[in-house]
């Protein structure tokens, strides 16, 4: 059985290092753990890139690395052998190979660059991954390749990947915080006449999608922003001419086939017809006696895609099939954004060289705005979004699409009358108003309803004419629930008309319907608006979401009966759990890593909150935070530009760096910080320099 397991893509090549040491480059680590890394030439700043990296994050690298060969059971147990068995059944060590051919020769020297700034930082300091795991080093380019194979498709792109996961009969997985903010305001709409731009990921906060905060400087241009760890490239941010944000999108790139199995092969369209193979992978496992097994791993096609799970004993297999875009050209897209000079060359780089999925909110100092979603989008037969969720019969040829839309069918929205563009995860009708008419677009796109953060996304900027930048930071960080707002009201007039659950109905009524550090009722509300959740099978709204009322609905209570119990239920566990009612939000939302821990004000998105911060499970009375918000930057495309930002977790996951963890204390007063763009800025507050000459020996100071 194979499990979808998730993991993300990086871009390194073997080194040249003769090539890259002849680029000079340097380090200014500033106060917060930022590199910002200075080169004349594109492959010192990749070269350094690639040594800071490492300095962050080598011990996580050497993992993610390690799972992208598909290779890591042998070294690390039989615990990563289901990872293994999903990399070799698509392939990806090969994929990863012939997409490194593929590369221009200006892009694949930055590869090597970045690698080789990777190796030579192992050869000064072996000791930064622990000795299991060394046995990937020296990496690759293929790994860095392989890598961003790896995760964006298992993570991203494998949207039935629960699925699957189900029909394999595999274990749940805790659900993966994968969203994200973005706002692009226009000239019109800005207080300053200057564009604006918040950039928002929602992501885990540890692992495959953590981020790396960095500034990129060739000479007299630069790029400010963060990528995923082990990426050599800057995946979200901005340069001294434009900016960028990404979301995820609704976008479904991935269908999911149950074949029927037959001797020779699997039933299609009335036949049999045959698989392709290939070679068996022979995998090694090291068992807990320390020796080592092969597992025999076959790898079959179907016309539908490659087969990721089979039970012959069901006489069922599942195959796969994706689209997922210019994957193996995003080095080559991102250092081209990077560059760009105004929209016309930023949107060519994306165009040549389009993405899986995600949409994109541009920003520039011309004062235009963008809102693009992307996808290579499949060409199916027809249905609505709905339709396509979920496994697909295989019986019959007419359900496997042949094709792909052009860019050009995809949703675009520039510089509308509105002065504003927004996504927070939904469908790309609501980039701005008046709406786009999604029956322009073909119906499996997207759903169409708006959740309730996204909701009060769009509404928090409809309604203000005039957004500066310190009102855009305070839009950013609200921390209200949009939940409370529509059901709260009529519980609490509930309780008015019955005459019960007094305490209860106090502790609510203070409450100020956010999630500050000392909120009060806030913890018995998400317990309510759970069982709420649990109680119903269908929808709990006296009004549920209309089209012709999208930012204003659902609201109200369907069955107040209902509401009352599941008021007396939460408020039984949480006086079990606590002793009390009224318990502090951040006495129980815990932000922690490393050595520190602080309260938590953010919450998670299901209750309707902008600002994202979601939950484990309670253990001990603390909840600890596991994913939420990331990267914030809120960004004015002025001359120069002005920037305030924010890494939640901190700029490294290195053992006994001091780094980690050291941004919690901002996060969870509200505040951001300044990010620092200029170089005399950055000397103002720096840690320490490293500078990178043609030695292998860098000058550290």
């Amino acid at each position: 059985m194979f499990r979808i397991c998730s993991a993300l893509i990086v871009c390194v090549l073997v080194s040249h290092r003769a090539t890259a040491r002849a680029h000079a480059s340097e380090i200014l680590w500033d106060q917060w753990g930022v590199p910002h890394v200075y080169a004349g030439e594109r492959e010192g700043v990749a070269y350094a890139f690639g040594w800071a990296q490492m300095e962050a994050h080598a011990a996580l690298i050497a993992i993610l690395y390690g799972n992208a060969r598909g290779e890591a059971a042998a070294h690390v147990g039989r615990s990563q052998l289901q990872e293994d068995l999903l990399v070799q059944q698509l392939d990806i060590p090969a994929s990863a190979r012939r997409a490194l051919a593929a590369q221009d020769v200006e892009t694949r020297a930055s590869l090597e660059a970045f690698v080789s700034g990777m190796n030579d930082y192992m050869a000064q300091h072996p000791q930064a991954v622990p000795q299991a795991q060394r046995w990937v080093l020296p990496l690759t380019a293929t790994d860095v390749l392989a890598h961003l194979q790896r995760v964006l498709l298992t993570r991203f792109i494998f949207s039935d990947a629960g699925a699957i996961a189900e029909y394999a009969e595999q274990p749940a997985r805790r659900a993966q915080s994968r969203g994200s903010n973005a706002y692009a305001i226009g000239p019109s709409r800005s207080a300053s006449g200057k564009a604006l731009l918040l950039i928002n990921p929602h992501l885990p906060w540890s692992g495959e999608l953590t981020l790396f905060e960095a500034q990129l400087v060739q000479g007299e241009r630069f790029v400010y922003g963060a990528a995923l760890v082990g990426q050599p490239y800057i995946s979200m941010g901005f340069t001294q001419s434009l900016g960028w944000a990404h979301t995820i999108n609704a976008f479904d790139a991935l269908d999911t086939y149950e074949l029927t199995l037959a001797p020779g092969g699997y039933l299609l369209n009335g036949q049999v017809r045959a698989f392709e193979t290939r070679e068996p992978a022979e995998l090694r496992v090291r068992e807990v006696n320390g020796k080592l097994t092969t597992v025999s791993v076959p790898r079959l096609r179907s016309v539908h895609g490659p087969v990721v799970f089979v039970d012959p004993k069901r006489g069922n297999a599942l195959a796969v099939r994706f689209s997922s875009g210019d994957l193996d050209q995003l080095t080559r897209r991102y250092w081209q954004q990077a560059v760009a000079q105004d929209r016309q060359q930023f949107e060519a780089a994306a165009d040549r060289d389009r993405l899986a999925c995600f949409n994109t909110l541009y920003a520039d100092a011309h004062g235009e705005i963008l809102y693009r979603y992307e996808g290579v989008m499949p060409q199916r037969r027809g249905g609505d979004y709905a339709s396509w969720q979920g496994i697909q019969p295989g019986k019959r040829s007419e359900n496997v699409w042949q094709s792909y839309y052009p860019a050009s069918a995809s949703p675009r929205v520039l510089n509308p009358a509105s002065g504003f563009l927004q996504n927070a995860n939904d469908p790309p009708w609501y980039a701005t108003v008046p709406a786009l008419d999604a029956k322009a677009f073909p119906a499996y796109i997207a759903a169409p309803q708006l959740d309730l953060r996204a909701q009060q996304s769009l509404r928090q900027v409809a309604t203000d004419s005039s957004i500066s930048f310190e009102e855009l930071i305070a839009i950013k960080q609200s921390n209200r629930v949009e939940l409370a707002d529509r059901t709260l009201p009529e519980l609490l007039a509930v309780l008015e008309r019955a005459h019960t659950l007094e305490p209860e109905r106090r502790v609510l009524a203070k409450w100020d319907r956010t999630l500050s550090t000392d909120a009060r009722g806030a913890l018995l509300f998400m317990a309510w608006a759970d069982e709420m959740e649990a109680l119903s099978t269908g929808e709990w709204f006296a009004e549920p979401w209309s089209a012709s009322a999208p930012v204003v609905t659902p609201r109200g209570l369907a069955n107040p009966a209902r509401a009352l119990w599941a008021l007396e239920q939460a408020s039984r566990k949480l006086q079990l759990q606590y002793g009390k009612l009224d318990v502090p939000y951040g006495q129980v939302a815990r932000l922690r890593r490393g050595s520190h821990d602080y309260p938590a004000s953010a919450g998670p998105v299901q209750y309707g909150v902008y600002s994202a911060a979601e939950l484990g499970p309670a253990r001990a009375g603390k909840a600890e935070v596991w994913g939420g918000d990331t990267f914030i930057a809120v960004v004015e495309l002025s001359q120069p530009p002005r920037a305030q930002g924010l890494l939640t977790y901190g700029n490294a996951s290195q053992p006994g760096s001091r780094f980690v963890g050291d941004q919690l204390a901002l996060f969870s007063r509200r505040e951001l910080r300044p990010l620092w763009i200029a170089r005399s800025d950055v000397e103002q507050h720096l840690d320490h320099t490293q500078r990178l000459p043609s030695s292998s020996t860098p000058d550290s100071n």
